[in-house]
């Protein structure tokens, strides 16, 4: 039975990576009573191909929009660590951020990047991937990052850790019935639904299109209409 009454927290780069990545789950588990809390590492002050916007503003639009999207799913809390995109692998503390967030929040599950898949080529999902699974994997021990005693966090491990976007799956979501709310989500980061050959206006119209046939293509060796993937690393009931 999927899970109802847990804390879930996600932990992930840039402000439109849950939502691309699994934003029918993020609905599902809100829609079933769960309380979820993302985490962004970067504000995504990169993340456009042109230079007439400053990464300064780039930011501002970023957490905006991600702002949105969280309200179009429910989720309780967003958090930003600030962190420069495409430089994390820089960042000498991430796994203790991480580790604090997990501390005290104190999440049922965690959801994150899938480190070890293959031909990940974007260096923040890969150092966010391997920084997470570590801190969840460690967090109840004292000595990890001892300077959170002094914070008065106590060690807590979460039951259970899912990777999205996996390179080897053994879970799948079906999100037929919030595959809608994805999307209009995603709608929310309108800086980031460009596709090439296509105007903003016509990518955002098309997005729809886009995101049921990956939905489908991921769901269909399953027989489900509309699923994400997802490598579940524990041996919990915790069903999402």
């Amino acid at each position: 039975m999927a899970v109802t009454g847990k804390k879930i927290l996600f932990l992930f780069a840039h402000p439109d990576d849950a939502e691309f990545m699994c934003g029918g789950t993020v609905a599902k588990l809100v829609r079933n009573g769960n309380e979820v809390t993302y985490l962004s590492a970067t504000d995504g002050n990169r993340g456009m191909h042109t230079t007439d916007v400053t990464p300064e503003m780039m930011a501002q639009v970023r957490r905006r929009e991600m702002q949105a999207a969280a309200e179009v799913l429910g989720v309780k809390e967003v958090i930003f660590l600030g962190y420069e995109d495409g430089q994390l692998k820089e960042v000498r503390n991430l796994v203790g951020d991480f580790m604090r967030a997990i501390r005290k929040i104190r999440p049922d599950i965690l959801l994150t990047f899938d480190a070890w898949r293959p031909y990940e080529l974007h260096p923040d999902h890969r150092t966010v991937g391997f920084a997470a699974a570590e801190a969840g994997y460690l967090a109840d021990s004292p000595w990890y990052h001892p300077e959170h005693v002094v914070e008065k966090l106590e060690p807590y491990k979460p039951q259970e850790i899912y990777l999205f976007a996996p390179g080897e799956p053994n879970y799948w979501v079906d999100i037929s019935d919030t595959i809608q709310l994805k999307i209009e989500a995603l709608k929310c980061h309108a800086s980031q639904v460009a596709e090439p050959g296509f105007a903003p206006l016509d990518a955002i119209e098309r997005l729809p299109e886009r995101i049921k046939a990956r939905a489908a293509q991921v769901g269909q060796p399953q027989g489900i209409a509309y699923a994400e993937a997802f490598r579940k690393l524990g041996r919990s009931d915790l069903e999402i």
